[in-house]
């Protein structure tokens, strides 16, 4: 075993962002019941929005909540959004 295998070393954010960049957008927000932040979401998605671009939310299970949570804050700040 190298030594780097022994570490565990979190993705760093140059990493997210390369991993981000090789996924399509497509439009579709996933939530998990663990995850990220729902104020950079909600920033995320303002902006996907206000540009103009169709925007999905998806949650299963216990991140239902989060995908309501979401919706309904964006709605509010938006405002003609269905």
């Amino acid at each position: 075993m190298s030594e780097q295998d022994s570490q565990k070393i979190s993705p760093t954010e140059v990493e997210v962002e390369k991993q981000a960049a090789k996924r399509p957008d497509d439009g579709i927000v996933r939530f998990t019941s663990k995850g990220k932040s729902l104020r950079k979401t909600i920033g995320y998605l303002l902006k996907k929005v206000k540009s103009g671009e169709k925007v999905t939310l998806q949650g299963y299970g216990q991140a239902v909540n989060k995908v309501l949570t979401v919706a309904g804050v964006v709605r509010d700040r938006i405002g003609e959004v269905h």
